[in-house]
């Protein structure tokens, strides 16, 4: 697992695997305010699941919030924008902070179903042995830094799933599913999905997901065939730069 530290607020996610070894994580950190002074860092800890925040600025750190083992399900609406009522849980996978140190954005996948009277959208966590029909649906939480309160909810596209894949898919095994990363001016934050093969962008000044994600750049390995280019890189992990 790896960590770095560069300002007062820093942010890890660990997505534990229950039943396995093994886990999951990505990290984020952030400086202090615009004009602000130093303040005691908040330590945000995903783990299965569940968002605990601690106090840093002391050893050991300290229990200061527990109350976010619920994240809820972003709104979604159908192709003509009515409403979907959603049932399910979100499972957090990746987390990023603003440089301005106001906000942390919770990447996670959505697992239950969206229905009205016209359509019901069927979101799961993994794309191994499914049904036709389903989807991953990735959305981001969005925390506010000086409660630690939620301040909204980001749906995403969902993404279809290939019927009846008898193996775990590339997306499965991924290291990191969803990746995240805040540009600079903490205008934007960036979302990476394996499953989508693309980065969405998230307005911070709205919470709004533009409606133009960046597609995955061009990888080096061999075009798949004769005047096509080659695969595009996948999964991408988000790293912005200052």
């Amino acid at each position: 697992m790896r960590r770095r530290s560069m300002g007062v607020l820093a942010v890890l996610a660990v997505v534990i695997l229950v039943g396995t070894a093994c886990a999951k994580s990505s990290t984020s950190t952030t400086g202090s305010p615009t004009g602000g002074s130093p303040s005691p860092s908040p330590l945000s800890v995903l783990t299965a699941g569940t968002l605990t925040v601690l106090n840093a600025a002391v050893d050991p750190p300290n229990n200061v919030l527990t109350a976010l083992s619920f994240l809820p399900a972003a709104p979604r609406t159908d192709a003509s924008g009515n409403p979907l009522t959603c049932t399910g849980a979100v499972a957090p996978v990746s987390v990023t902070a603003l440089p301005d140190g106001t906000r942390a954005y919770v990447a996670g996948l959505f697992v239950g179903t969206c229905q009205n009277a016209a359509i019901t959208l069927t979101c799961v966590s993994t794309s191994t042995n499914q049904p036709s029909g389903v989807n991953i649906c990735p959305q981001v939480t969005v925390i506010n830094a000086s409660d630690n309160g939620i301040r909204s909810s980001v749906a995403l596209s969902p993404i279809p799933v290939a019927p009846a894949i008898p193996v775990s898919s590339f997306c499965d095994l991924a290291r990191f599913r969803l990746s995240t990363a805040s540009a600079g001016d903490s205008s934007r934050v960036y979302v990476a999905s394996c499953d989508a093969g693309s980065v969405a962008i998230i307005r911070t000044s709205d919470d709004t997901a533009l409606q133009n994600p960046l597609p995955a750049p061009v990888s080096a390995a061999n075009p798949p065939g004769p005047g096509l280019p080659p695969p595009p890189q996948n999964p991408v992990f988000v790293i912005a730069g200052p």
